[in-house]
């Protein structure tokens, strides 16, 4: 658009008034794009703010445990996290907790007093008459018992409490009116705070001896983890939105001492 006017003002809506007016174009020929295409002449406001979120999420996770044998887990989160938005880039942090499900190993050894077999045992004898070669025997079978050593294991569950420190980056791929798609990776920091390992008991009132072992490896107060989220974003309102996150988490060392 070309406005040849030789004096000319611009209203612009009242939250942009303060930033923009042209006024005295001497010009038989002035660009209003021309000038407003020019870098300098942006105001501010036209730029995109950066914004924080809060949300809260819950987690069910499956834990692939690589011990023999191979066993899957279930693991829960509960994560107060905040988002910092940038254009198209986001950084997350916050804070959570986790509860990790895990077996554990009893070796118990004990000893019963049991039958290991018999024997013929000779009560008396007599000699034939008239056959003194021959001799009559008579038996009893009589029982062979000895301590005989038992092995068996025992794997209860057991259940341990981690807080959770995460740090994402990541870049929203995809914007269509309520619906975004964001990618998102980083390292993922936890504590261990509490474990409850509940033993076991066992008895047998046959045993004469019982013997058990704790063979429960033991965990490392600490362990990184490196996180992959595939975040679907769909906006309730202005102010809220419902978050459907996909997650990958791969631990860096074993969280065991050995």
């Amino acid at each position: 658009m070309d406005y040849n006017p030789t004096n000319y003002s611009i209203k612009f809506p009242s939250r942009l008034q303060p930033k923009i007016e042209l006024s005295t174009l001497n010009h038989t020929n002035a660009s209003l794009f021309g000038y407003a295409k020019t870098p300098t002449s942006w105001p501010y406001t036209y730029s995109r703010r950066a914004e924080f979120s809060i949300g809260l999420f819950f987690t069910p996770e499956l834990i692939n445990y690589q011990a023999e044998p191979k066993e899957t887990k279930k693991s829960y989160y509960l994560d107060l996290l905040i988002d910092y938005h940038r254009n198209s880039f986001l950084l997350r942090s916050g804070l959570g907790m986790s509860l990790s499900e895990d077996n554990g190993n009893y070796a118990i050894d004990y000893e019963t007093y049991d039958s290991i077999g018999y024997y013929y045992n000779i009560t008396s004898f007599s000699v034939i008459p008239g056959n003194p070669d021959s001799i009559v025997f008579n038996t009893s079978v009589e029982g062979v018992y000895d301590s005989i050593d038992h092995n068996t294991v025992e794997n209860p569950e057991n259940q341990y409490f981690y807080i959770n420190i995460p740090l994402l980056v990541g870049y929203k791929v995809l914007e269509h009116r309520r619906f975004s798609c964001t990618l998102m990776g980083g390292p993922v920091f936890s504590i261990l705070i509490h474990e409850n390992e509940h033993g076991v008991s066992f008895s047998d009132p046959e045993a004469i001896s019982i013997n058990i072992e704790n063979n429960t490896p033991k965990r490392i107060k600490t362990n990184w983890q490196m996180m992959v989220t595939l975040g679907l974003h769909y906006k309730i309102s202005n102010k809220m939105s419902f978050a459907l996150e996909p997650t990958y988490r791969q631990y860096i060392k074993t969280v065991y001492n050995d």
